[in-house]
């Protein structure tokens, strides 16, 4: 009996061990698990702030070049550029209506600009990964497909286009979805913006632009609707997340800019 009862206790004890060594590995295990997600979060943080400090310092590269621009035009640069045969084009951030891509604005400041040499230079010296090209989608409507414009298009450390706002033509306009009232917004505002160009050869061509920060629930804005200060377009791209509407994560050089009145305080 006194040998069956050591035999027992001894059981017991290693049973005990074994259960506590089990507790420890989970332990240990969730502990990795807690490390390892932390070093996640904090590596894609990292990458993030990487990322946007690359965008950040492309985007002071532009607003260098955009200085040297208007140093030499007293009265700033053009809201609209012709073309060789006499077209019009207005340079805007904003997607022509019933588009699905907005007009490659930095391109168009390019050709408003004269090619100058200053922001050609800038654009062109950047990492070819990130430097492309694109045509307006308003010469698609008013040309045939053969006389298509093509500008060339900068894109930030996320793969976005590098977007330019001028002074003319900045702003919200279009319909924007409320988050507040879960509705879409038809009225105390434009709900588009009308340009009304030169054709070549005579007459004229209305392009009807949209800038609406977020248009529906689920679309993705057409713009940030960012206001321009003291007559001077600004350059900003839309962050991680693509979206220029979802303005939290979008990169400025200098801070976000003021929103119309309206959607000021929606994000």
């Amino acid at each position: 009996m006194k040998v069956r009862s050591q035999q027992q206790t001894a059981d017991r004890r290693e049973t005990i061990d074994r259960g506590f060594t089990l507790i420890e590995i989970i332990v240990v295990i969730t502990i990795i698990a807690i490390l390892t997600s932390l070093g996640l979060m904090v590596g894609n943080k990292v990458r993030v702030n990487s990322q946007a400090q690359a965008t950040r310092s492309l985007l002071i590269s532009l607003d260098q070049a955009y200085t040297a621009v208007t140093s030499e035009k007293d009265s700033g640069v053009a809201s609209v550029w012709r073309d060789a045969l006499g077209n019009e084009f207005a340079v805007v951030d904003g997607y022509v209506k019933l588009s699905s891509t907005p007009e490659p604005s930095l391109g168009l400041l390019l050709l408003a600009t004269g090619q100058h040499p200053s922001l050609k230079e800038t654009i062109l010296r950047a990492d070819s990964r990130y430097l492309t090209t694109a045509i307006l989608t308003s010469s698609q409507n008013m040309f045939p497909t053969d006389n298509t414009v093509k500008v060339p298009v900068l894109k930030d450390s996320w793969g976005n286009p590098i977007r330019f706002v001028h002074p003319r033509w900045d702003g919200g306009y279009g319909e924007y979805y409320n988050p507040i009232t879960n509705a879409q917004v038809t009225t105390g505002r434009d709900q588009e913006r009308q340009f009304v160009g030169k054709r070549a050869g005579g007459g004229t061509h209305i392009e009807s632009f949209l800038r609406s920060f977020r248009p529906t629930q689920t679309a993705v804005g057409h713009a940030d609707e960012g206001l321009c200060t003291g007559g001077r377009g600004y350059f900003y791209s839309s962050g991680p997340d693509k979206d220029p509407g979802a303005r939290d994560d979008n990169v400025y050089l200098n801070g976000p800019p003021k929103f119309p009145a309206e959607t000021a305080n929606f994000h």
